[in-house]
């Protein structure tokens, strides 16, 4: 926030009030807007979607009084370009006074920025009331009072009258999530979608394809998925996708897709041999085969694919990828000989053919940093001019930090790292920002919330070559059933980052707006999946008795991608279905043992029936299923989902222990938990 002045209490809407706010907009309107208006209207005066008010009412005849109350918002929209690309302005300014908002802003992007503002601006207090004051008529005491006694307002939706002019620092604040390593349903894409609306991030960064898989189902070259999909119901057609990007579009976010190659292409060698080469122990890479610069078919298919991704995702940029390449495999390659190729010489060559894609496209290419490193570096000089094969235009993408174990801390590495990109291209940062490497129930959005991205010695005019960053959520360990809880509110940290001014470095206020946040996704983006879950969630057959005690994995289907796992005590094993190897990982638990169901919309947690019987927790039984509420909470504890509150037991007298304090209290986990198995028991509070 830029600018920010607070006045007095004003009052949004109540149980029953028989006039509700309106939404009228002054300047251009659109799809987007109307649609937005829609979307806040419900959630405004949803008392579910706010948290209580913290402070005293001390005049409440005063608040309720007609004066302070909203009557409408006004929208004021300057611009009808409702362009989303990474120009676009988000510029807005939100006045409350009763009783209007106004909201103005250059684009529509802007409006729906300030909406979100407003939204997470309100409280809700649970009753209002005071005594009527009594007319000429003398009532007889009684002991107790008649509820006509006095005037009871239940959840009143307030917030405070207020100026605020706001603008992100800025302009790429993404999220990238992996549909390779495991398979993501819409639903979830569009869960974290929701979740990025709430911390104003505005680049879906699609990492579509890799090794393990191949989930886009091309019309051009449908064996690629037919093939390379882990199944049949792990693809996304055109329709979803194109669903997909009207969805984010609607909300301001930008889609942007990566199709990574040479390396990370395992997945096109089911389909299509002769454009890899086979690596076996010659690999860096774990094996995979790679993609062959040698062979023109290569590029016959290439081609073919990204014609037909350019035309479906409308966003000028389009991420090559070019990480991770594979050099003990080319070398060992008699194909590569063959054709003359020693290794630099073939990166500069794919690249050549990939960026006059990029340029008959009219595309603006994304790379990896790695490959930045590798066509500057000197040994390619000799070869050919390598500054002349990337355009001018590319957009560097920056992921490693200190390899090598000298004594230079891993920020001073990659500040120096972009302080070298910056001189000639622009650069999206995202070294610090590994979700997936988050170590659970620690303090990571700490570090992730201090990183100062410009913090090296330029001018303004490089400095501004940083446009942004991403928070990166590689899929390895991740899958439909925990890539929201692995996800979020972590990345609010970066989006936090992202957007707001250098000058912001208290993180004491950080706490607890980050704390505020992930109670509002809770409260929000989870309660919005109940429906769902609950349409979608499948009977289990398996027997319910001992289920505490030992592993038990219920069977469901195959949707949420190649993997399923059981979780004991000690280890972590999982079996993925996408090449029939089993690993052992050591994630140290001390949850009681636990299945995580690899069912299609994968409820984490069902109430047991056994759970007063087996727990002791004193939470009400609830209807059968896997696993008891008390298992369910520690499972969350210990993978830093839920840490336990210290005001666990006043809040929510639930009888559990109290613990150190944390992010979420134990009653809001079990709701939580309660709402991804698609049932909130009776008698447990909804997100106290």
């Amino acid at each position: 926030m830029d600018k920010t002045i607070i006045g007095d209490l004003v009052f949004l809407g109540y149980d029953g009030r028989k006039s509700p706010i309106t939404f009228e907009t002054m300047g251009w309107t659109s799809d987007i807007l109307e649609d937005a208006f829609d979307r806040y209207k419900s959630i405004l005066l949803d008392p579910r979607s706010h948290m209580e008010y913290e402070m005293n009412v001390t005049a409440p005849e005063k608040l309720m009084d007609g004066a302070n109350r909203i009557d409408k918002v006004v929208v004021y929209v300057q611009t009808y370009d409702q362009t989303l690309d990474m120009f676009t302005s988000e510029t807005y300014s939100l006045r409350v006074d009763s009783p209007t908002i106004v909201i103005t802003s250059q684009t529509v992007y802007g409006a729906v920025r300030a909406l979100e503002t407003l939204a997470q601006s309100c409280h809700v207090l649970k009753r209002v009331s005071w005594k009527k004051r009594l007319g000429h008529h003398h009532h007889h005491h009684h002991h107790h009072h008649h509820h006509h006694d006095e005037h009871v307002f239940e959840n009143v939706i307030v917030l405070n009258e207020t100026a605020i002019y706001d603008s992100p620092r800025f302009r790429h604040r993404g999220l990238m999530v992996d549909t390779a390593r495991h398979f993501l349903p819409i639903h979830v894409l569009k869960t974290h979608l929701d979740a990025m609306v709430m911390t104003k991030m505005n680049v879906l960064h699609w990492h579509m394809t890799d090794d393990e898989s191949f989930p886009f189902v091309s019309e051009e070259v449908p064996e690629l998925a037919e093939a390379g999909a882990f199944g049949p119901a792990m693809q996304y057609t055109g329709d979803e996708i194109e669903d997909v990007i009207r969805y984010a579009r609607k909300r301001g976010i930008r889609v942007i897709v990566e199709i990574d190659s040479p390396g990370h292409t395992g997945s096109f060698a089911k389909s299509h041999p002769e454009m890899m080469i086979s690596c076996g122990k010659a690999s860096d890479q774990k094996g995979y085969p790679s993609m062959s610069p040698a062979a023109e078919e290569t590029y016959d298919v290439m081609w073919r694919l990204f014609r037909e991704v350019a035309r479906i995702f409308p966003d000028r940029a389009l991420h090559f990828g070019g990480d991770e390449i594979d050099d003990a495999c080319w070398k060992h390659s008699s194909k590569m000989k063959k054709a003359g190729f020693d290794t630099p010489r073939a990166v500069a060559y794919h690249v050549e053919r990939l960026m006059e894609f990029a340029s008959t496209l009219g595309k603006v290419p994304v790379i990896w940093g790695d490959l930045f490193d590798r066509l500057m570096s000197d040994s390619h000089h000799d070869t050919m001019n390598n500054n002349s094969i990337l355009p001018p235009t590319t957009i560097v993408q920056l992921w490693t930090w200190n390899k090598d174990l000298s004594k230079e801390s891993d920020a001073s590495y990659w500040l120096r790292a972009l302080k070298r990109i910056t001189k000639t291209h622009r650069a999206i940062l995202s070294s610090p920002w590994y979700i997936n490497l988050a170590s659970k129930g620690t303090e990571s959005w700490k570090e992730y919330w201090s990183v100062e991205p410009l913090d090296f010695e330029a001018g303004l005019d490089q400095k501004d070559m940083v446009l942004g960053g991403e928070a990166v959520a590689w899929g390895e360990h991740i899958d439909a059933t925990n890539s929201i809880t692995a996800t979020w509110p972590l990345a609010a940290a970066v989006g936090e980052r992202l957007w707001s001014p250098e000058s912001l470095t208290d993180i004491k206020s950080a706490q607890s707006r980050i704390d505020r946040v992930h109670c509002r996704m809770l409260a929000r983006v989870v309660v919005k999946l109940t429906h769902y879950f609950r349409m979608n969630s499948i009977a289990l057959k398996t027997s319910l008795a001992g289920c505490s005690k030992r592993v038990s994995i219920p069977i469901g289907t195959h949707r949420t991608g190649p993997r399923l796992c059981t979780t004991t005590t000690r280890t972590r094993t999982c079996l993925y279905s996408g090449n029939g190897s089993t690993r052992g990982d050591d994630v140290s638990t001390p949850a009681v043992a636990i299945a995580v169901a690899g069912l299609a919309l994968s409820p984490i947690v069902f109430w047991s029936e056994y759970t007063l019987a087996t727990t002791g927790s004193g939470l009400p039984p609830g209807p059968g299923g896997a696993l008891g509420a008390a298992e369910g909470i520690s499972y969350l504890a210990s993978v830093g989902i839920v840490a336990w509150s210290l005001k666990t037991k006043v809040q929510t007298g639930s009888g559990l222990p109290a613990g150190p304090s944390g992010l979420v209290g134990a009653a809001e986990g079990v709701s939580y938990l309660a709402v991804l198995g698609g049932l909130i028991a009776a008698g447990v509070s909804t997100l106290s």
